[in-house]
């Protein structure tokens, strides 16, 4: 996918897409002549940063999540982190 589809599949501003590949959220893109191609786990990625945002989490605290995710199973660090359902609110 080039970086258009990922980011009209996604939501995500094609410039956001890019910053976030600068400050490690978001993988680098494998690149072919110069064009970021993506795979459908960056789509997957990119709609698990838009919840953890929208729940207030920083960039900065996103970049240390994908940085420890890279030792663990990409996805499976993630959606465990960011699933609503195990996160516990306080009444």
């Amino acid at each position: 996918m080039t970086i258009g589809q990922v980011s009209q599949a996604s939501g995500v501003a094609r410039s956001t897409i890019r910053y976030f590949e600068k400050v490690g959220v978001l993988p680098a893109a494998l690149r072919t002549n110069g064009v970021r191609r993506y795979d459908e786990e960056a789509v997957n990625r990119l709609t698990l940063i838009r919840f953890a945002r929208s729940a207030g989490i920083s960039i900065r605290d996103l970049a240390t999540i994908a940085s420890t995710d890279r030792t663990a199973s990409r996805n499976g660090a993630w959606k465990e982190r960011c699933d609503p359902a195990s996160m516990h609110s306080t009444p």
